[in-house]
């Protein structure tokens, strides 16, 4: 890798870089992009499959009502200090001053 591909790279990245950041980003972008080689290498590259542990599944059951909508509304609503029907009167927290 070049100074003028990193010159490039840091443009693109709309970084400013000085001139002894261009050097030395110069040897370190180099030697990442030699070591990501390495281990594609040693990887077997792109066509290397990830070894299957076991089974892929997601276990999830069935979306099913167990309890009758309103079964719990009204004993909820009566445990609340203040409502107005079936809306529940809470303390304002939010302000537009703020």
């Amino acid at each position: 890798m070049t100074k003028d591909d990193v010159a490039h790279l840091a443009r693109l990245s709309r970084l400013a870089l000085t001139p002894t950041e261009l050097e030395r980003y110069t040897h370190e972008v180099s030697s990442i992009v030699e070591y990501v080689s390495t281990i594609k290498a040693l990887s077997g590259g792109e066509k290397a499959e990830t070894p299957a542990v076991g089974a892929l599944f997601n276990v999830a059951r069935p979306d099913v009502v167990t309890v009758p909508g309103g079964s719990y509304t009204e004993s909820l609503l009566a445990a609340f200090p203040e409502r107005e029907g079936r809306f529940l009167k809470v303390k304002k927290i939010l302000s537009h001053d703020e």
